[in-house]
């Protein structure tokens, strides 16, 4: 997703659906029921939101806000190189730096991915598809420069809690390139992050779906060394055939056999579903929101989730493009203008209802 880019309608009746939901996922995990002491694995929570340079501070303020009110202390955020090197060796990253202390002022830790390849740093025409940004960069040099300048420049920012390479990069849509070709980019990008700040964590990019043909040659390459998170993403019911919903999408990309053998085999990282949600697109608010109270305690439940990252926010702004799939404008748990849609208060329960990490921390992976 990003950037580039059955109802029940009465409330008590949802309220209770959830908390039998996450009373369920939690026993699953203990046994007992559940309370602080008795959680086998942690929790973290991400709130997912992508913003251009130089987008107004006081609407980010207000996004911020909204976040808080949410319970949630993570952002995960796209830090894209085609905003922040416009021309090779021309860094641009005075608003960025702005963004990231604001943040900080409302208590939340970033983890940014690093994307989109500045239009003179891919291929001639932007390739096949004649898009830039999707395109594996031509110089691997230009690359790591870029990871390098930005992480040192951003350093002592604190509440930048890791850094991610890439998005979705087993699609063409984000990436226009091949396995091999994304090897060499992560390992130049783990390698430049931890030039600049040797303690920080670096995740592989977040995955479109637990892809284990993509994760398999990565693994099988010596790659695993480089990344310290393994994430994948998942929409089910926004964005998959009908036979694939909620209740059986982990299992149905053999999650928890397949796709976690070769992770172990990788290194055994933590697993992240660092992007799920629901879209309002031809969907009502009450879907939306119920998708919420099934989705959470059902992603909850499986031991080797360790993060769940809610897309997005927010909807698309209206003035510009979408890529993909037209539901992909309405992730949002607000429309574009802020006004709340169901599911907002809906993530707000269960976040309240939630055993999670007390504080954001560079050092919690």
């Amino acid at each position: 997703m990003h950037r580039r880019l059955k109802h029940v309608s009465h409330p008590h009746l949802l309220l209770g659906t959830a908390l039998l939901a996450l009373t369920g996922a939690l026993l699953s995990l203990t046994g007992t029921p559940a309370s602080a002491s008795d959680v086998t694995k942690s929790i973290t929570f991400t709130l997912d939101q992508d913003y251009d340079k130089g987008t107004d501070l006081n609407s980010v303020a207000a996004d911020f806000q909204l976040v808080n009110q949410l319970g949630i202390t993570q952002m995960r955020v796209s830090f894209g190189w085609d905003d922040y090197e416009p021309t090779n060796g021309t860094y641009d990253l005075t608003w960025l730096q702005q963004f990231v202390a604001q943040a900080n002022t409302y208590g939340l830790g970033l983890r940014p991915y690093i994307a989109y390849t500045a239009p003179w740093a891919g291929s001639p025409n932007g390739g096949p598809d004649g898009v830039y940004w999707n395109d594996p960069p031509a110089n691997q040099t230009d690359w790591y420069n870029f990871v390098y300048t930005l992480v040192n420049t951003l350093k002592s920012n604190t509440n930048i809690l890791s850094y991610e390479i890439w998005n979705e990069e087993d699609t063409s849509s984000f990436w226009e390139g091949t396995n091999a070709q994304y090897e060499t980019t992560l390992l130049n990008g783990s390698q430049a992050v931890h030039a600049a700040l040797p303690s920080m964590p670096v995740m592989l990019g977040g995955m479109a779906t637990p892809d284990n043909s993509w994760l398999s040659p990565i693994v099988s390459g010596g790659y695993g060394q480089y990344y310290s998170i393994t994430p994948f993403h998942g929409y089910p019911e926004s964005f998959t055939t009908p036979k694939i919903y909620v209740e059986n999408f982990l299992s149905y990309y053999n999650l928890d056999t397949t796709f976690v053998s070769t992770n172990k085999t990788g290194g055994n990282q933590p697993i992240w579903m660092n992007e799920t949600g629901a879209t309002t697109y031809q969907q009502t608010e009450a879907w939306q929101a119920n998708w919420f109270m099934r989705a959470i305690p059902t992603f909850l439940a499986d031991p080797n989730i360790q993060e769940i990252g809610i897309f997005e926010l927010k909807d698309l702004d209206p003035s510009k493009p979408v890529i993909g799939d037209p539901g992909n404008r309405y992730l949002g748990l607000c429309q574009y203008n802020l006004t709340k849609k169901e599911a907002f208060s809906t993530v707000q329960m269960l976040m309240s209802l939630s055993i999670r990490e007390p504080s954001p921390s560079r050092t919690a992976i």
